[in-house]
């Protein structure tokens, strides 16, 4: 019987140091976010008790201000990867030009992984997210993305918006065309523009031809009084500045100067008090305009489309006195 027990016990220890064998070869697994099942997606944005299932889903490789990430986008209706595709490689990784107008939720996450911001659409309601308010996590394995990502706002019941993503979904290929390279310059003020004097190349009687864009010229637009760090480039049609001003204070300069000025919009802005986005069309001339918090203050990119960049000479009253 002794015996037996320890026959018993030898082949229970060798089973056992096997299996501590096998462990011990396994590589380690990649993390994955928990709650998340293996190729599944599920989606759901509520809005005042309304809630929408978003079977749909999508991630891709994005840029937001130059910067790389990963958006993940649900949807209640088919998403046309194809026309996505073309507007990612049109705007050189950017999906500002692609808009569905039908209850979805978008999400970005930044290259660890952590959700940057996130915009939602639904019942003609727009939620635009960034910061505290939004949590969630995401890792790329296998060419997959996977991850999830919550988000609620509002304390009444009336008031009170949410969605719940999870995801596992293969990342879209996407071939996007590299930036051209920028010229040389010796300085940063080469950008930007500056009084020149130009002598007429018209012969008398002739009339001047308009210039790209028509009478619309990117040193036109508006710009807020504390503007600073202000920087024109011709070669990719984007103006950068900074404000010490709030987001929601720029916004609203923008939103109400350009208005003015006949720019009309799409009714696609997305606004929040750390980030808004904008987009005016104006004679056949578009500006897509990020708003986004930087240090105490705000900073502002405008790309445009179909605008002169003729640069315009100074008014008389603004030119230095000869010596």
């Amino acid at each position: 019987m002794q015996r037996r027990y320890s026959n018993l016990l030898l082949a229970t220890l060798l089973v056992a140091g096997a299996a501590y064998e096998l462990r011990a070869e396994d590589p380690k697994p990649t993390k994955i976010p928990a709650k998340v099942e293996a190729k599944t997606s599920v989606g759901s944005i509520t809005i005042g008790g309304k809630t929408h299932k978003l079977p749909h889903v999508v991630a891709y490789p994005v840029k937001v201000f130059d910067e790389e990430g990963i958006a993940v986008l649900f949807c209640e209706k088919e998403i046309p990867v194809e026309k996505l595709k073309a507007a990612l490689i049109k705007d050189k990784g950017s999906d500002d030009s692609f808009n569905l107008f039908e209850p979805q939720v978008k999400v970005n996450f930044n290259k660890a992984g952590e959700p940057s911001f996130s915009n939602s659409w639904a019942d003609n309601n727009s939620i635009s997210v960034s910061g505290g308010g939004l949590k969630g996590e995401l890792v790329v394995k296998d060419g997959r993305a996977i991850g999830q990502a919550t988000m609620t706002t509002g304390d009444k019941p009336e008031d009170k918006k949410s969605f719940d993503i999870r995801f596992d979904v293969a990342l879209l290929a996407v071939t996007i065309p590299k930036a051209e390279p920028k010229p040389e310059s010796k300085s940063d003020d080469s950008e930007k523009p500056k009084s020149k004097s130009r002598k007429s190349k018209k012969k008398d009687g002739e009339k001047a031809k308009p210039a790209a864009g028509g009478e619309l010229n990117i040193y036109d637009l508006p710009l807020p009084e504390d503007v600073t760090d202000l920087k024109y480039t011709k070669l990719t049609e984007n103006l950068v500045y900074k404000s010490p001003s709030s987001v929601t204070k720029v916004t609203e300069f923008l939103v109400k100067e350009l208005s003015g000025g006949g720019w009309t919009s799409d009714a696609s802005d997305l606004k929040n008090p750390k980030t808004a986005i904008l987009h005016r069309e104006k004679e056949g001339a578009e500006l897509t305009i990020f708003v986004k918090t930087d240090g105490a203050g705000s900073k502002v990119t405008i790309m445009s489309k179909g605008l002169s960049w003729e640069e315009k000479p100074k008014p008389d009253s603004e030119k230095k006195p000869k010596e």
